[in-house]
């Protein structure tokens, strides 16, 4: 596992939990950190003293792994850490930490931090396959140009890639004697310097997985890295919650409601361990609902909100658009990380209104068009990149109310891949200018060169009195 100061309290609430249902199975427990201070790093180790081993991932640690990058693409790697940090990248190690492992360990677990154990990981000792991990959706025109770049040729649905939440790694794997963390960041390194957008660790580890020829098995089939915001069914087998994105144990009131355990945990880590308490307790999500009608209204926008959550994920699913769906209270929150934009359904209660209210933050919708559709565009003052659409409930008859987010999602698709385009073509036509200018520059420099040779070819004769 990998954490920061930010996380010391996620980091402490897996290892108890990994120590209340697996203490018998668990030979080791790596984690690579930074920033977590002296004392917090005790109280972590004080939870399984003789399995844990802390490794610190400085900063110098990360530039000498990523020394191999182009300095005019390292930008498009600080993008990405702005989100995360530079331990998203430190995963790369567990395939070192595999092969350094003792005898009698059979394999490795790569495990986020902002997830929750909820049974013995037993059945993971009799697996028979090279790895396993949960499927995901690929940027599938990015991705492609990796394989196009080596040369080969791969069917995406044989060869999937994974959501790094939860990575299964058997020791079988070593008998590829390049498979290792080096090779990891290599890969990392061809994706940056030839611009392919899809520099995540789990599409490397995904990557890795084609270039070897691994035996894969979908880790969902075994109840391991379960995704509450993505509506995967909870049960009985369940062995492994992850909590994508925003939908956090500590901050989101469902998961307050649903997953108790996570607090069961905490709770030891801050009466036994004594660790410091970093969040206050989320109120219940209901706690807004006064009368009959405030609870009419939210059981029925439930219903209406979760087919419509079921229908964008098959709408993402073929058209290749990576979303996320969240509800909160009365709304949805559409997340498109790779758009840069929210898409928030919300609705108005006291006049019985519901609104769109879409956000971007780099690129602009065509206001025009959509002001044609019927759609009412606002925004809420000129240094703001925002745009705010609202419906009004009762005159939505161009479209149905789910076509209409699909609509909208569709535009900010193409205005980003049009702004991608743009940007490319600017670039093309500064590295031509580029080159017009060298070209003429060494022109002018051959010719006054040769205006020299004449010269110095007259002031000769001159000098020898030739004419």
């Amino acid at each position: 596992m990998t954490s920061d100061e930010k996380y010391d309290f996620a980091l402490a609430n897996m290892i108890i939990g990994l120590k209340r249902y697996n203490e018998k199975i668990i030979d080791k427990i790596y984690v690579m950190y930074d920033g977590i201070d002296e004392e917090t790093l005790i109280k972590i180790k004080s939870i399984w003293t003789e399995a844990i081993e802390l490794i610190r991932y400085s900063d110098e640690n990360f530039s000498r792994d990523v020394s191999e990058i182009k300095r005019e693409f390292f930008f498009l790697l600080e993008e990405y850490m702005r989100m995360y940090s530079k331990l998203v990248y430190a995963k790369f190690y567990v395939l070192d930490f595999l092969a350094k492992s003792s005898d009698k360990s059979s394999a490795i677990v790569l495990m986020d931090t902002d997830a929750l154990v909820l049974d013995s990981f037993e059945d993971l000792t009799k697996l028979d396959v090279d790895y396993s991990a949960r499927v995901s959706l690929y940027n599938e025109i990015n991705v492609r140009k990796y394989f196009d770049k080596k040369g080969i040729s791969v069917d995406l649905r044989e060869n999937p890639k994974c959501n790094g939440g939860f990575y299964y790694f058997n020791k079988k794997v070593l008998r590829n004697k390049d498979l290792n963390t080096k090779k990891c960041f290599e890969n990392l390194s061809f994706l940056i310097n030839n611009d392919i957008k899809c520099y995540y660790d789990e599409v490397v580890f995904s990557i890795i997985g084609k270039l070897f020829n691994l035996s894969f098995k979908n880790a969902s089939e075994l109840g391991y890295n379960a995704v509450p915001a993505f509506y995967d069914n909870l049960n009985f087998n369940t062995k492994l919650i992850h909590a994508v994105r925003y939908p956090k144990f500590w901050k989101d009131e469902a998961s307050f409601l649903c997953f108790k355990e996570w607090f069961v945990n905490y709770k030891i880590w801050i009466k036994t361990y004594k660790g410091n308490e970093k969040f206050s307790y989320p109120t219940s999500p209901i706690s807004h609902i006064k009368d009959d009608r405030d609870l009419f209204v939210f059981l029925s926008l439930y219903k209406k909100n979760e087919q419509l959550i079921v229908n964008l994920y098959e709408f993402s699913k073929k058209h290749s658009i990576n979303l996320q769906c969240l509800q909160e209270s009365y709304n949805i929150k559409i997340i498109l990380p790779e758009l840069e934009c929210v898409c928030l359904l919300s609705y108005e209660l006291n006049n019985v209104k519901e609104s769109y209210q879409i956000q971007t933050y780099k690129y602009f919708i065509d206001e025009y068009e959509l002001n044609k559709l019927g759609f009412i565009i606002k925004s809420p003052n000129i240094y703001e990149k925002k745009v705010f659409i609202n419906i009004p409930f009762d005159s939505m008859s161009h479209f149905s109310r789910v076509e209409d987010v699909k609509f909208i999602i569709k535009k900010i698709a193409q205005k980003h891949k049009q702004n991608i385009s743009d940007k490319f073509k600017d670039l093309e036509s500064k590295y031509n200018s580029y080159l017009s200018k060298e070209t003429t520059l060494k022109l002018l420099n051959l010719e006054q060169d040769l205006i020299n040779k004449k010269l110095n070819t007259k002031k000769l004769y001159k000098e020898l009195n030739i004419k």
